[in-house]
């Protein structure tokens, strides 16, 4: 479906500015730093190796698979594993996708407690990350995410082989606990009035952060139904730091679809109802406040705008204008392909393509929920307004490639590295050494400012913008639909 776009599409940058130095408080970040002292260990043990997923331990809950962080560590991993893998692809580890997928369809889902799931799961062929071949696995990686109450998230790195099926750790990596991590367990949040009032100076992210408050599901509410402490605005549908979300089956708001969680799901305070198979679905976004509002919208983990895998604050972004002026609002039926590179001009219309959502139900369900594990079935809707943000750190974004340029870029080694650092905002540098007399080079993976600076694929217009609200839906199966695994895909 062609396209011509009425609607303004932001500076994928969203008014970040990198400082000079780096500061290695983002996880991602962190996982690349060590990443190749763990690629040389596994290289010296193993030929082929493949990523499983991670578990999470959220304060005194029990250990849970199901947070969209368990699917997408998967890809993380991989994707860190391939860039700082070294340009000779006959030197280089052998990187297995999908694995997860593999063992499932051959009935291996209770791997991590079964003992002899694990064992079973090295006498099956997996296909490398790249080109067409098939590999014995020599080893798996997994992991634990655990957040406490006092504030810090640590992921733990662990590795299994054939020969000692026990978990082993590889590497151990704490940070504070920040709003990446809280979306990726699926939690909305909401800044405190304390953290509204720093729109109107530069603030670091971490300092913003720090008045970042997550909204839980009734039932895990202290009180169960108490509302949030004074200085939280709550976040609902209807209000997600002014702007608001319905869901339109064919044409019609759908008033009872995203309903309060009551006992099912985990982290997520908010559900949709998915709609019946063959209708026809879409999203309103309304700007309600006099103020303007740049609003990031993501299906199953991915931007709507371009499938981009970029974190909210340097993804591209809808810009809804004030209450009552020209483009106050937006209808998004699909994904949307806008055009990359360009002049950039600022107010300047494209013409772009849509992917429609669908709702998809039985075995279409079953293997979309399959290819995308815990990314399946979220919507996302996170809002900024105006007002400039410092970082001394970044955001690399190592999440893996759009679906629509997967297939090509994973024909070659060196074609899916390529691909792999430049989505993920990272780049290769050669470092010079001397030692012992003897001059050495090696390459090393590092931020790539520049392309973190002009990442956007459409400039129409800019827009530097501080986190408001985030509201993070899980999609649960309709009453008249329930083999549905993930309802509007989009795929």
């Amino acid at each position: 479906m062609k396209l011509r776009l009425g609607l303004l599409v932001a500076l994928a940058l969203a008014g970040l500015a990198l400082t000079g130095t780096a500061r290695a408080d983002r996880l991602d970040y962190r996982l690349n730093k060590k990443m190749p002292e763990i690629v040389k260990e596994l290289k010296a043990k193993y030929r082929n190796v493949g990523v499983l997923r991670f578990r999470v331990q959220d304060g005194t809950a029990k250990e849970s698979f199901t947070a969209p962080i368990c699917g997408n560590l998967i890809d993380r991993v991989e994707t860190l594993l391939i860039v700082n893998n070294g340009k000779d692809e006959s030197r280089a580890l052998g990187v297995i996708h999908d694995a997860c997928k593999v063992a499932s369809r051959r009935g291996i889902s209770q791997w991590y407690k079964d003992v002899s799931g694990r064992r079973k799961m090295f006498d099956l062929d997996y296909p490398l990350a790249w080109g067409n071949k098939m590999v014995k696995a020599d080893a798996f990686l997994t992991g634990k995410v655990t957040v406490s109450k006092d504030g810090k998230t640590t992921l733990v790195l662990e590795c299994f082989d054939k020969t000692n099926l026990s978990l082993r750790t590889l590497a151990t990596m704490s940070i504070d606990t920040d709003r990446f991590v809280l979306r990726d367990l699926g939690y909305s949040l909401s800044s405190t009035r304390g953290g509204k009032s720093l729109l109107t100076a530069k603030r670091t992210l971490p300092e913003q952060d720090k008045r970042v408050y997550r909204l839980l599901p009734k039932r895990r509410q202290p009180g169960g139904d108490n509302p949030p402490p004074n200085g939280v605005d709550q976040v609902r549908p209807d209000n997600i730091g002014g702007v608001s979300i319905k869901m339109l089956v064919d044409g019609t708001e759908a008033t009872d679809a995203i309903r309060e969680a009551a006992t099912e799901g985990d982290g997520a305070k908010w559900q949709l109802k998915s709609p019946s198979e063959k209708a026809k679905i879409s999203f309103l976004l309304q700007n309600t406040t006099d103020k303007k509002r740049a609003v990031v919208f993501r299906v199953n983990e991915r931007n709507v705008i371009n499938e981009q895998a970029d974190e909210a604050e340097t993804a591209a972004k809808f810009v809804l204008m004030p209450k009552g002026e020209k483009n106050s609002e937006v209808k998004i039926t699909g994904f949307l392909k806008l055009p990359e590179g360009g002049d950039n001009e600022s107010d300047k219309s494209v013409k772009g393509e849509v992917l429609p959502f669908k709702v998809l139900v039985g075995d279409a369900a079953a293997k979309a929920k399959e290819d995308m594990g815990a990314r399946a079935g979220w919507l996302e809707v996170v809002v900024f307004e105006e007002g400039q943000t410092d970082t001394d750190y970044t955001l690399v974004a190592p999440k893996g490639l759009p679906p629509s340029k997967e297939k090509q870029a994973r024909s070659t080694y060196l074609g899916l590295r390529s691909a792999l650092l430049r989505s993920s905002k990272l780049k290769t540098v050669t470092e010079i050494v001397k030692r012992d007399g003897v001059t050495i080079k090696r390459e090393l993976i590092d931020v790539d400012r520049e392309a973190i600076a002009g990442s956007a694929d459409v400039k129409l217009v800019k827009f530097e913008g501080k986190h408001l609200q985030t509201l993070k839906v899980k999609v649960v199966p309709g009453e008249r639909n329930p083999t549905n695994g993930g309802g509007g895909g989009g795929d």
